[in-house]
């Protein structure tokens, strides 16, 4: 069985390089025991980049280059409706052979998990994702779209994307309420609708843990913080932001609530998340405490960090699914409604708090943090839940999800 992955392939965010890593390996590991033979294509961004990724990974797979928007029309990039595509011969359309030699190929098609189906990914969300769904259906290609969230989308690209997901075999969403209704608006779908989790929350367990190599030192009290460069782009204010969450760490170190604070890139470019890092450091009284961490790319060490410390204040998606899965409060930061919902999903599936403990770029303030901390020190934070069963009865029902799949 030949497997077509599709996703955001080829890219430096760590999150969906841990996704990726996950899903594959997860996959191969399902074919093994159920004694399918299989094998992989991955239609990425960056070939080279993703060579890289699978020598890491210890994986085999066939690459494919992507479909290219600058080959495709401005009709098709920004007006026609999804229902006219299925009318067309995309075959001419799509101006890459390699992609339709290696797509035709496939035996079904397997989207990794991901907050790609919405308004922010622009003009890539055609030649990306909308049209191999489209290709899908015309070729009869069984599809299985693992851990997603659906929007946001105007009302015209509801209008534009309706029956997008009607024919999917199975559809796995990562949130709840806000990805429901747009799937309602997108028409639903007939096939089997997963209400789940993202794809690398249930894979954390059954590793074996070992020590980081980064925080070396066993007893030392730390913060592990992350943020991204939209912080900066949304923030009415970012030098103010950058004061503000300055203020509340310098009065940790002071008041000796933690020795040092950690901060964690989740983006292999330095540009993005690890120049944010170094922008707050600038504005610590702590230099030696404030330690600048160097991008992983080695996911397990990444979640130990995570899993050792007091705290975690992020504004990406991935470190913040990291600390509610290893049960370390977790303060996210929201910088616009497609963060609010990705990030609300996150606390949802694991049925933590998400209005205490979500806080929006422009209301962010050393006041709303010793709040925040304060529940923290109560150790009420994670009161009442029982988030290693939910996550360990979601990877039951995702396993089983996808072996019914294959098995078809």
């Amino acid at each position: 069985m030949n497997i077509g992955v599709i996703g955001a392939i080829g890219v430096d965010d760590i999150g969906d390089v841990i996704m990726l890593e996950s899903d594959l390996k997860l996959l191969e590991a399902i074919c093994s025991s159920n004694d399918i033979c299989s094998r992989f294509t991955l239609f990425t961004f960056n070939k080279e980049l993703s060579r890289k990724q699978l020598t890491k990974f210890d994986f085999e797979a066939e690459l494919a280059q992507c479909i290219n928007k600058e080959n495709i029309s401005y009709e098709i990039i920004r007006e026609v409706k999804f229902q006219e595509l299925l009318k067309m011969d995309l075959n001419k359309i799509i101006d890459n052979k390699e992609f339709m030699d290696k797509f035709i190929e496939c035996d079904v098609l397997f989207f990794i998990g991901g907050g790609y189906f919405n308004s922010y990914w622009g003009d890539r969300l055609i030649p990306t994702f909308v049209l191999p769904i489209a290709l899908g259906y015309q070729y009869k290609k069984p599809i299985f779209i693992s851990g997603i969230n659906l929007g946001p989308f105007n009302e015209s690209q509801t209008n534009r994307f309706n029956g997008m997901f009607k024919e999917v075999n199975t559809l796995t969403i990562r949130d709840r309420e806000d990805s429901i209704k747009m799937l309602e608006k997108l028409g639903g779908t007939d096939g089997k609708l997963v209400l789940g989790c993202d794809d690398i929350l249930p894979r954390w367990y059954g590793n074996n843990k070992s020590d980081t190599k980064v925080v070396k030192k066993k007893k030392v009290k730390y913060a592990t913080i992350q943020l991204h460069h939209w912080v900066e782009k949304y923030s009415e204010n970012y030098i103010q932001f950058y004061k503000e969450f300055s203020t509340f760490l310098t009065g940790l170190i002071d008041d000796n609530k933690i020795d040092k604070i950690y901060y964690l890139p989740f983006n292999n470019y330095k540009g993005v998340d690890y120049e944010c890092g170094r922008r707050l450091k600038a504005f610590m009284n702590y230099i030696e405490e404030f330690v600048l961490i160097e991008p992983l790319d080695d996911y397990i060490e990444m979640r130990e960090i995570i899993s050792n410390s007091e705290f975690v204040i992020a504004s990406r998606y991935h470190p913040i699914v990291f600390g509610l899965g290893e049960q370390v409060p977790t303060l996210a930061i929201c910088v616009n409604d497609l963060y609010k919902q990705k990030i609300s999903g996150a606390f949802d599936v694991v049925e933590v708090d998400k209005e205490i403990n979500m806080v929006n770029i422009n209301e962010f303030s050393n006041i709303r943090l010793v709040k925040w901390y304060k529940r923290v020190e109560s150790k009420g934070y994670f009161k009442n839940t029982d988030i290693t069963n939910k996550i360990l009865k979601y990877d039951i029902e995702r396993r089983s999800q996808i072996e019914s799949f294959l098995a078809k």
